[in-house]
């Protein structure tokens, strides 16, 4: 199988979704993207194969699961409250047991994937700099986690509304 160059991975329109075969596109071209993006890790931030896979698992969850597969939405035009949406909230409820050794790892990805659409020319400074923003509120998405943990009798709705979904 030959591989897709990542400019023709990178055209903002393949991730639009309106119908399940544009999600099931979509989905299948940002794994592409990925794996350039493993690649880029690898070979220009000389990262090891390990790290590099831990950084494209951590941006997939939140590309794949949730931006196109639960909001169906274009991973390539972040909106902004995203990050904190995921990590604040879809991360927490979607798992067993949510901690932030395992959101941290998620984290991890996020920034440096934008940042390599950056790089490309895909997204702007403003952009990028939400999405710092975002992936930097370590503390705050702790306590999320650790108030969801304490949620009693009919809490969960202020614990929701603190962090809404879309």
């Amino acid at each position: 199988m030959s591989e897709t160059p990542v400019k023709e991975l990178l055209q903002i329109a393949l991730y639009d979704i309106e119908t399940l075969d544009d999600e099931i596109r979509a989905d299948t071209r940002c794994g592409e993207l990925l794996r350039h993006f493993f690649n880029d890790q690898c070979s220009r931030k000389g990262l090891a194969p390990q790290q590099a896979a831990t950084l494209a698992y951590g941006a997939d969850a939140f590309l794949r699961d949730f931006l196109i597969g639960d909001l169906r939405e274009n991973c390539l035009r972040p909106v902004p409250g995203r990050v904190r949406q995921f990590c604040g909230h879809w991360y927490i409820v979607r798992n067993i047991e949510p901690n932030m050794k395992e959101l941290g790892s998620f984290i991890s990805g996020i920034l440096p994937f934008y940042e390599f659409c950056h790089l490309h020319g895909i997204i702007d400074e403003t952009t990028l700099e939400f999405i710092k923003d975002e992936t930097s509120r370590h503390e705050e998405y702790a306590l999320r986690i650790e108030s969801f943990h304490a949620i009693e009798g009919d809490g969960y709705d202020q614990w929701r509304n603190a962090c809404p979904l879309p």
